[in-house]
């Protein structure tokens, strides 16, 4: 069962009536009172962690592995933070490494301060209003206590959506009409009734001297991170695909834990060689590290219900991995509490599809100097006489090329421009069900954050920045707090703070052309024979496509969601299922299950709240 920490304010018996008419073990539960001020704080905690510590003036609250200069790490780490606290208040977050977020409160002050590193995980939510502050590190039930105990109507972000559909997840805010996150490297704090946002961490500002060699750089950096997991959480396991990222993750844990590892990794069910090959990659790695190796299957049948029990804890639309992670952490919880999972490496060292894109883009413009007539090429193969059967297969062959050539590298406000890149068919959809002049927006918030987060150097350095804080940190949270929902900790070293000072340090060596992770491989090769590093791997697709198609096991809800609040332009053909069906399926059961159904959302969250 997660542990979960709850405080409140001063006049807060309409909370107190409430959740403790659902479960009395909230007694327990610290409720903290302003002395000065009529401040009225709720904050609730999910999972198990957290650390805090109090005083007669503060109470600080950290989310996420937090250790300081001096290497103390948790607790220890908090009383030097709080001793620290009573000669300047003024908090300066980037004094301390690992992924974390930070609460701290001034009880005699009635000022409350919420803290996020560069790389902080998890996010923490926050709605305001006259009477009261709400706080909490899940969405799902900052949302649940908004209707229960303000008694408001959820309603819908509009402002957020074109971003949602162009960028998979909104940025600084939620698709919640009112409830804000807190976005990486930001400080805000709430005093008398004001808000205060300051940026204190940004990604230009951070990278150390240039290593020149990236190798060693790597190695030192991951050891001291894994030696302090390590000797933190003692019964730590590996998520370990058998890939080059949980490899090298692996191979230093093997190091310095004299014991079996236990190692756990998804199986998807599905006949496709490709997930055959992923089964045998884990296997044959953990046949390698001799860990005791777990496979998690994940069946047709049973991916809807992950699918909404994911929607329903997240109180946010997810990725197609998302949903294995459910059972993924239920499997984890049975042997241990704390997890290592190597999330975001692809964005740091560059295994993803934007830079695959943006590499043969660039070396087009050099082999085609001609702009025009990298303008053409990409409508060629649909004019060849060919069958339509032989025109999709060469359409599919082709599609990486075809897709490198329309970008536009030049200008950073093109849609076109690798910044901005999404998939063709959400850019165009996104188009016709907001307009270009929304899309355009968009592409000027995309720009703000560029800005906002000094992110500078190469192109590739700037997408990958992008990259890191748009998909690797989403990635996470997404994790993060579906592991907090069953009572698992899970830690991210190529997210530590630490690691991303280094890897920045390494500019553009860190991915070479056409090369993915060589850094890591580079590093791994000390530990793997070559054979194991350089081999093939496709990664965690899910085949959601096939399961989305007509006799799939997510067929039913794709036409429920077809008559739900957005629906797909139309184009008047009857097409596979693509990444927009995924995009409109995900968002349509977000809006039925927390917006048309509040009600039932409410019952279903009384019967499951526990403290």
């Amino acid at each position: 069962m997660p542990h979960n920490l709850v405080i409140g304010g001063c006049s807060f018996s309409d909370v107190c009536e409430k959740i403790v008419g659902m479960n009395k073990s909230v007694l327990h539960s610290h409720f903290w009172r302003s002395r000065r001020h009529d401040s009225e704080i709720f904050l609730y905690v999910q999972g198990n962690h957290f650390i805090k510590v109090e005083s007669e003036q503060y109470l600080i609250v950290v989310l996420g592995h937090l250790s300081n200069k001096a290497g103390d790490v948790g607790e220890v780490a908090l009383r030097k933070i709080e001793h620290d606290l009573h000669h300047n208040p003024h908090l300066l977050v980037g004094e301390f490494e690992g992924a974390f977020s930070l609460i701290v409160v001034d009880k005699s002050a009635g000022k409350i301060g919420i803290y996020r590193n560069i790389c902080g995980i998890p996010n923490i939510f926050y709605r305001r209003t006259k009477r009261l502050t709400l706080f909490s590190d899940s969405l799902s039930y900052l949302a649940w206590i908004v209707s229960t105990v303000l008694n408001e109507k959820l309603l819908l972000n509009d402002s957020q959506l074109p971003y949602y559909f162009l960028y998979t997840r909104c940025f600084d805010s939620t698709l919640f009409s009112g409830i804000r996150s807190l976005m990486p490297g930001e400080q805000v704090c709430f005093d008398k009734g004001t808000e205060f946002h300051l940026q204190r961490m940004r990604i230009g500002d951070i990278a150390g001297s240039h290593s020149n060699d990236c190798k060693e750089a790597l190695e030192h950096v991951m050891k001291k991170i894994m030696a302090e997991y390590v000797a933190t959480y003692p019964d730590i396991v590996n998520i370990f695909s058998g890939g080059v990222d949980s490899s090298y993750i692996q191979a230093h844990l093997s190091q310095l834990v004299d014991r079996t590892i236990r190692t756990f990794s998804i199986a998807v069910v599905h006949p496709s060689r490709a997930w055959q090959a992923e089964y045998n990659y884990a296997l044959s790695g953990s046949d390698f590290f001799k860990s005791d190796h777990t496979f998690v299957r994940i069946t047709p049948p049973e991916y809807p219900d992950l699918l909404l029990n994911t929607i329903s804890e997240l109180a946010l639309p997810p990725t197609t991995q998302g949903p294995s992670a459910i059972k993924l952490w239920k499997a984890v919880k049975k042997s241990s509490s704390t997890a290592l999972m190597g999330v975001a490496a692809d964005t740091l060292f560059g295994m993803t599809q934007e830079l695959e894109y943006t590499d043969r883009a660039m070396l087009f413009e050099k082999l085609i100097p001609f702009k025009r007539f990298r303008e053409i090429l990409p409508n060629v193969g649909s004019s060849l006489p060919l069958s339509t059967e032989w025109q999709e297969k060469l359409a599919r062959f082709l599609k990486p090329s075809m897709r490198a050539l329309r970008l536009d590298l030049h200008d950073t406000m093109s849609p076109m421009h690798p910044f901005n890149m999404t998939e063709p068919v959400l850019l165009e959809a996104t188009s016709k069900l907001f307009g270009y002049h929304e899309v355009a927006k968009m592409i000027h918030k995309r720009q703000a954050q560029m800005n906002y987060y000094n992110i500078h150097g190469s192109l590739k350095e700037c997408l990958h920045a992008l990259l890191l804080l748009n998909v690797g940190m989403l990635d996470a949270e997404e994790f993060y707090g579906l592991a907090s929902y069953v009572g698992v900790r899970v830690v991210f070293p190529f997210l530590d703070s630490r690691m991303i000072k280094t890897v920045l340090s390494m500019g553009d060596s860190r991915f070479s052309f056409g090369s993915s992770k060589k850094v890591i491989k580079s590093a791994l090769r000390r530990y793997l024979p070559k054979e194991l590093v350089y081999r093939k791997k496709t990664g965690w697709g899910f085949p959601v496509s096939d399961w989305m198609s007509r006799g799939g096991a997510l067929y039913p809800l794709l036409q429920e969601a077809r008559a739900g609040a957005f629906t797909r332009p139309k184009n008047g053909m009857d097409t596979r299922p693509d990444a927009l069906d995924w995009f409109l399926l995900c968002f349509n059961l977000w809006h039925r299950l927390f917006l048309d159904k509040q009600r039932e959302l409410l019952v279903s969250r009384q019967k499951g709240f526990s403290i």
